[in-house]
């Protein structure tokens, strides 16, 4: 404190924010001690009242914590920071509104490849046929094969029964576009490879259709029967032949006689 002529009181004049006195016998303001740089002063103190808080910056003469809060994009995570050059650029994969301290992770199902995010709204949707697990992502992990996803996923996808994810960053538009299993072929889900002909053919005792129309193999019913395979439609199932019997669906001959 101060006391000029007049002074009723010890602590009627104290020094002003952004100074500091621990001498007594003072008669004016301009007697107080301009607050270091690195600390800050309320009124009346007798040294710095404290150190810069981490997220903040204090210049020689600051008043108060949080007068300096290092600008939106920029943190600092320790205290006794000096000068808005002390505040770090934000890392990739967070971002840092004013005054932070520590760096706040893009949540899951996006990502942030560029340094000095400001906001949440900066981080990136993840993008269709990648995945971002987790928080922090700087960039998506594309889908491997047999797997796709839709843009914002975390996680990716099993491929889904009647199509086929036969590349690394399958999306979900290209696989229900142009990964389709084509009619009196089977792919099961996860297929990782396009189908054969040969290989992957509709089984005996079912007709198979494209696989955007229905996924699974569908068993010609009781009074039929499919000998071949990669059959296509209903049609393609043979009426049970005279004297024998066809009683249960799927079945690629007849039952008995």
């Amino acid at each position: 404190h101060y006391c000029p002529v007049g002074t009723a009181a010890t602590t009627q004049f104290p020094c002003p924010a952004g100074t500091f006195s621990s001498q007594t016998d003072l008669v004016s303001a301009s007697e107080c001690t301009q607050c270091p740089k690195g600390s800050y002063c309320l009124a009346g103190a007798t040294v710095p009242t404290s150190e810069c808080p981490a997220g903040h910056y204090c210049p020689p003469g600051t008043t108060r914590a949080q007068e300096f809060p290092c600008p939106a994009g920029t943190y600092v995570g320790h205290t006794g920071s000096e000068r808005v050059e002390d505040c770090s650029s934000c890392v990739a994969g967070h971002y840092c509104p004013q005054a932070t301290s520590t760096p706040v992770p893009c949540p899951q199902a996006t990502y942030g490849p560029h340094t000095g995010n400001r906001q949440l709204s900066n981080c990136t949707v993840c993008d269709a046929g990648a995945a971002c697990f987790g928080l922090g992502n700087v960039e998506p992990t594309p889908c491997p094969t047999g797997a796709y996803s839709a843009a914002g996923a975390a996680n990716c996808s099993q491929c889904e029964p009647g199509f086929y994810c036969n590349g690394v960053g399958t999306s979900l538009e290209q696989m229900t576009l142009t990964m389709v299993c084509g009619p009196g072929l089977y792919c099961a889900a996860g297929r990782s490879t396009a189908p054969s002909g040969l290989l992957d053919a509709c089984p005996a005792g079912y007709y198979c259709l494209a696989g955007d129309i229905e996924p699974q193999p569908q068993a010609c019913p009781v009074g039929t029967y499919s000998p071949a395979v990669g059959r296509t439609a209903l049609l393609d199932c043979v009426p049970c032949l005279i004297g024998h019997y066809c009683d249960e669906p799927g079945l690629s001959a007849p039952a008995g006689t």
